[in-house]
């Protein structure tokens, strides 16, 4: 049986990239994506996720919760736009 209030977990690690850069999120189901910069090189130290910027401080989670509704894909990036990464909500 599927259980709607089981939060779905994702752990990104940002590296010189995005890992992984993309994945899959159930719709009205609790998500709570979290990201860890391993590195201080590039611009990777900032992130906009969901409409939201904040700082990736190095070898910190920084996790966002929330529930994805809209179907779709969703990009997300670094502060600067040039590294980019997507979860696909089904």
């Amino acid at each position: 049986m599927f259980n709607k209030n089981k939060t779905q977990e994702i752990t990104v690690i940002v590296d010189g990239s995005y890992e992984p850069s993309n994945f899959k999120l159930k719709a009205d189901r609790p998500a709570k994506v979290t990201f860890i910069r391993k590195s201080d090189k590039g611009c990777l130290d900032q992130i906009i996720f969901n409409g939201e910027t904040r700082d990736l401080p190095l070898n910190e989670a920084e996790t966002f919760q929330f529930t994805p509704q809209t179907k779709g894909d969703i990009e997300w990036s670094c502060g600067m736009n040039m590294v980019k990464g997507k979860y696909t909500v089904k």
